[in-house]
């Protein structure tokens, strides 16, 4: 009875239009420093892309804040990813020596990538 009913108002929700995104609180990465050991450095500026943000919480001392992480991925067109945090930043012709890869989307399709 109490998964029927469960059922019925996940249902009602999705023919509303409203569906709620399902976040962990098991996180990829600090959302403030990002990892020396990944192969690209993916800093805080990308914490939309990688599903990170600060979510509401209920606890029993009242709401809080915490880091949860979304089940997609979403980069957009024109998004820069480099390999070392020295080729972040303004761009000037020194950097070319700094980083060994580059990512840049061309075009970001819609879904999960």
């Amino acid at each position: 009875m109490v998964l029927e009913k469960m059922f019925a108002s996940v249902r009602g929700a999705e023919a509303r239009g409203v569906v709620r995104e399902y976040r962990s609180e098991e996180l990829l990465r600090d959302p403030v420093d990002p990892p020396r050991d990944w192969f690209m450095y993916v800093d805080a500026r990308f914490n939309d892309a990688l599903g990170l943000a600060l979510t509401t919480k209920m606890t029993h001392d009242g709401k809080t804040e915490i880091w949860t992480r979304g089940s997609t991925f979403c980069f957009s067109a024109g998004d820069k990813v480099y390999d070392s945090e020295s080729a972040c930043g303004p761009w000037e012709p020194s950097k070319i020596k700094r980083f060994w890869v580059g990512l840049r989307p061309a075009e970001a399709p819609s879904g999960l990538l």
